[in-house]
């Protein structure tokens, strides 16, 4: 679970703090392309996107020509992310070994040559994002997976963006559920493509509904009542945060607004979620040790 909290002033962000897991994943390349590319590897597949945030100066221009360009059409203070899906590689990248990871993702890299325009390819980051799959691998054999596939992604002569080993890495069930949130409150409307939440939508009738249902939620599992959250300010022209329910192929991440539990229910639900957590890595191992034997 990640708890988030918010300040006293107008505006939340929503950031993460956590540590890297076993790769040192997230660096930025800092080189200015308008582009990025992810590959989400889950635990049955590896499906690549491409990401584009177009300036200021040029909110209306499509990133790219390709029919499978979507744009969000949610509120924001300055622009929406425009996002292009590749195909879904099989079976997960845990599946692999050293010897023929380095091929692995290819087929999705070439999808992607069409999906960036030309003159970006060789300023364009990628960056791959394992979870619960590759969390159930030994450490060494994770870095043994990262370090083949950046040089084979590296030395093909087909792929000509950025490859950076920083950037291949597994994510840990913290940050798995926080992408989550920030999914679905971006998709939501609640938050901006600047990660800050956005103004209340006053006299919308649909809306005050919906924060009234969603509070009478939240008094029946003890919570404030307020959709707004436990602070002493007026949260009226504040957006509520919507929480994220991921049912993943080995995991589950479950995020919500904590400010309405009182302290001590917090602390349970850290017990309970760092003791539930144990007990399904315990079953997957078991599950993934029969399976080789």
């Amino acid at each position: 679970a990640k708890f988030f909290n918010p300040t006293d002033g107008e505006e939340m962000v929503m950031s993460s703090n956590s540590d890297d897991d076993a790769n040192g994943s997230g660096s930025s390349n800092g080189s200015g392309s308008p582009y990025v590319i992810l590959c989400d590897a889950g635990s049955t597949g590896t499906r690549l996107y491409v990401y584009s945030l177009p300036s200021s100066d040029d909110d209306d221009a499509s990133p790219s020509s390709s029919s499978s360009t979507t744009s969000n059409d949610v509120p924001s203070r300055k622009h929406n992310v425009q996002i292009q899906e590749g195909p879904k590689i099989r079976p997960g990248l845990s599946s692999q070994t050293p010897d023929t990871v380095g091929t692995y993702l290819l087929p999705a890299f070439e999808a992607a040559l069409g999906m960036i325009p030309a003159e970006h390819h060789a300023t364009t980051p990628v960056y791959v994002y394992a979870t619960a799959g590759m969390r159930l691998l030994p450490h060494d054999l994770q870095l043994d997976l990262y370090d083949a596939l950046a040089e084979g992604l590296r030395d093909h002569p087909t792929v000509p963006f950025v490859v950076e080993r920083d950037n291949l890495g597994t994510i840990d069930g913290e940050d798995e559920g926080y992408f989550a949130a920030l999914a679905v409150n971006y998709l939501g409307g609640v938050i901006g493509s600047d990660l800050i939440t956005l103004p209340r939508r006053h006299g919308d009738e649909e809306d005050h509904r919906d924060r009234d249902h969603r509070d009478r939620q939240l008094s029946m599992f003890g919570g404030s009542g307020r959709s707004g959250g436990g602070n002493d300010r007026d949260d009226d022209d504040a957006a509520t945060l919507l929480g994220a329910l991921d049912l993943g192929g080995a995991s589950v991440q479950l995020v919500f607004d904590s400010r309405t539990m009182s302290p001590t229910r917090r602390r349970r639900l850290r017990e309970l979620a760092r003791d539930e957590n144990h007990r399904h890595l315990q079953l997957m191992q078991q599950q993934q040790q029969q399976q080789q034997q």
